[in-house]
C-alpha cells in the first residue's frame, strides 16, 4: 500500500519498523498499518485515574499507527485520565458485529505514565 503521508517516528512499538534517533532509542513509524481490517478502540474506564468515563471510538478501517495515536488522544479526553498518556500497547480484546454483519474488532489501548 502506498501512501502519500511522510513516515513521523514515535516510541518503539514491539514489532513494527523502526528507525534509531541519534540517542540509539528504537522508534516506530507512525504512517505503518497498525491493524487489518475494521477496528474499534475502547476503553472501560476507571474513578481512579480520571472521570471513570468509558471510552468507544468509531470504527477505523486499516488504521495507521498514527490512527491509533489519534484514537489514544480522543480516549484520553474522553475518560479524563491525565495521569496514563503514552502508549505503550494496542492488542485486540474482543469482537463485535455492525449492523452490516462486518465483524470489527475490539482493541484495548494500554496507556502509561
Amino acid at each position: 500500500m502506498k501512501t502519500t503521508i511522510k513516515a513521523i517516528y514515535s516510541v518503539h512499538i514491539e514489532g513494527t519498523p523502526t528507525t534509531e534517533d541519534s540517542y540509539g532509542i528504537k522508534l516506530t513509524k507512525q504512517n505503518v498499518r497498525a491493524f487489518e481490517g475494521r477496528i474499534r478502540v475502547v476503553n472501560p474506564g476507571c474513578d481512579f485515574f480520571g472521570s471513570g468515563a468509558s471510552f468507544r471510538d468509531y470504527v477505523l478501517e486499516n488504521p495507521t499507527w498514527r490512527s491509533i495515536l489519534a484514537a489514544a488522544g480522543r480516549q484520553i479526553r474522553k475518560t479524563g485520565d491525565q495521569h496514563h498518556i503514552f502508549l505503550e500497547d494496542a492488542r485486540v480484546v474482543g469482537t463485535e458485529t455492525d449492523r452490516q454483519g462486518r465483524t470489527v474488532r475490539l482493541v484495548a489501548l494500554t496507556l502509561g505514565s
